[in-house]
């Protein structure tokens, strides 16, 4: 519907102006403000708020007959007054986008609700420019643009239109959708913000100004990487749109989305988990999670299959290649939930991630070694770079500031018991065995030299002890000789016994030195 500034004929012109959902005007002050020159709704753009309230005043200290009588002030109602306002702001909105000043579309209902979107995109304009996302060597270009897209979005230009419509896929729109019913705006777009990145033409003085600003954002954004010199040709120019175009065209092109396909579809197709290593089915959902996400982003930009949610489910089961019971019960639960699980992924998830074998593995380890939360970590490095560990005061107060930070944030987060056991692991591992800064040259468990004197005792002492140990090993050994012998005795004659005697003590004290050792290794 294009823009057409004669859309209202007389008559609706009359009932937009007096209406109950329109101005509501007074037909006395209307008909002299038709006299004051306003007589379509394009006068009231061109009046704007300062030449509506110069109207009003006009209207209240109306000029006297020719006679010299007074005539009566024309009212305009406050309520009148601050629609009409509204409705000079909507006819600029309606040029803007191209569209037609229509009976429908002038109403009060549909006026409130555009000068609502209004106000807000009005107050958006006014705040500070916030910083656009940098482009840095882990982030692909196809990332970035996403991202400088939703702050292109965040920030409202001249016309009220975001500065995302510079970078808009289309620069002259092929149609433009009617509006929706009672609404400023058509159904497609949603909102009045949307309606004008999607519409604002692209060859009005002003859109020129919008193009410079993009392209100095796109600049210090790339500025110091190997993109600039895809931008180098736009300097002259200070396009944004063709900018934004040539990195897209070179870094993310049909080429980057189709391996972005290829490794999705990849994973989702051939990965599989068989829940014996260390990674969680929570991970490897995550997985089929992300692989989703980058079929779906891929294809706005290239054909590709994204699949459905019964797929998704379906891939998500047979990529489960385990012989748990219980995750096998689960899957199986899965199954025959046709109308539930079956087409919802992360309630899939949900039920299954209880049954994971990897987890509840981990998970008793835990229990059984409260250590292993705190020697699993050791080794990891955080954002900073830094490895998350206990340190000494003297190390840590080594590490520049932001990863003494790091450090710090970690320790907190562990019990007391964790703590603890880090700093004696760290004592054990690192203290070395020195004394006031001098090496230590053996000697006892102070840490001191011991004399010649000293070690002469020692030895003494410890052949005193293993004489007496095997004084009294003998003796236990004669007195469990005695008793073997006299057990002998008892059981034949005393002759057999005298004339043996020698013999049946040696045999004896071989038992006795045998039972002993018996006795020492059960004890």
């Amino acid at each position: 519907m294009a823009y057409n500034a004669t859309a209202l004929s007389p008559a609706e012109m009359n009932d937009f102006m007096t209406g109950m959902n329109g101005m509501k005007i007074p037909d006395r002050s209307w008909t002299e403000m038709k006299l004051q020159g306003v007589r379509t709704v394009e006068d009231l753009e061109d009046l704007g708020d300062s030449g509506i309230d110069a109207l009003v005043k006009i209207l209240a200290r109306p000029s006297p007959l020719p006679n010299g009588n007074a005539v009566n002030p024309f009212v305009v109602p406050a309520i009148s007054q601050m629609r009409l306002k509204a409705a000079a702001k909507m006819m600029t909105y309606l040029r803007v986008i191209g569209y037609a000043a229509t009976a429908d579309v002038l109403t009060w209902d549909v006026i409130k609700k555009f000068s609502t979107e209004w106000t807000t995109l009005s107050a958006a304009q006014k705040q500070d420019a916030s910083d656009p996302p940098k482009l840095t060597k882990n982030v692909s270009i196809a990332k970035w643009h996403v991202n400088f897209v939703l702050f292109l979005e965040s920030q409202i230009g001249p016309r009220m239109a975001s500065y995302a419509n510079v970078v808009r896929e289309n620069s002259t729109p092929a149609t433009r959708p009617g509006f929706a019913t009672d609404k400023p705006y058509p159904t497609e777009f949603g909102s009045v913000g949307k309606t004008l990145d999607m519409l604002v033409p692209h060859d009005d003085p002003t859109a020129k100004q919008e193009r410079a600003q993009v392209f100095k954002w796109i600049v210090s954004c790339i500025n110091g990487t190997h993109y600039s010199a895809t931008v180098a040709d736009c300097h002259k120019t200070q396009n944004g749109r063709e900018a934004m175009k040539a990195l897209i065209a070179n870094h993310a092109g049909k080429s980057y989305w189709d391996n972005v396909v290829k490794t999705a579809d990849e994973f989702i197709n051939n990965r599989q988990w068989t829940g014996t290593g260390s990674l969680t089915l929570e991970t490897h959902a995550n997985g089929h999670r992300k692989s989703f996400m980058a079929l779906k982003e891929a294809a706005a930009h290239v054909s590709n299959e994204v699949p459905t949610a019964r797929t998704r489910v379906k891939k998500f089961l047979s990529s489960i290649v385990s012989h748990d019971p219980k995750l096998l019960a689960a899957m199986a639960a899965v199954n025959q939930d046709e109308t539930g699980m079956m087409i919802d992924f992360e309630s899939t998830v949900a039920f299954m991630t209880p049954s994971d074998p990897v987890a509840a593995n981990a998970s008793n380890r835990k229990r059984k070694n409260p250590v292993a939360e705190v020697s699993g970590v050791l080794g990891q490095r955080g954002k900073t770079g830094v490895e998350l560990k206990y340190y000494p005061w003297a190390e840590l107060i080594k590490l520049p500031k932001d990863q003494q930070e790091e450090v710090r944030a970690y320790n907190a987060t562990k019990t007391k018991e964790q703590k603890d056991s880090e700093k004696a692991a760290a004592k054990s591992a690192t203290t070395p065995n020195r004394r006031n800064g001098k090496r230590r040259r053996g000697g006892g468990g102070d840490g001191r030299p011991v004399s010649n004197k000293k070690l002469r005792g020692m030895i003494a002492s410890v052949l005193k002890d293993n004489t007496k140990k095997e004084d009294d090993d003998a003796k236990a050994v004669n007195e469990i000789a005695s008793v073997l012998m006299s057990l002998t005795n008892n059981g034949g004659d005393n002759k057999s016994a005298n004339v043996g005697a020698t013999e049946v003590n040696e045999q004896s004290k071989v038992a006795a030195l045998k039972l002993q050792s018996i006795l020492k290794k059960s004890s």
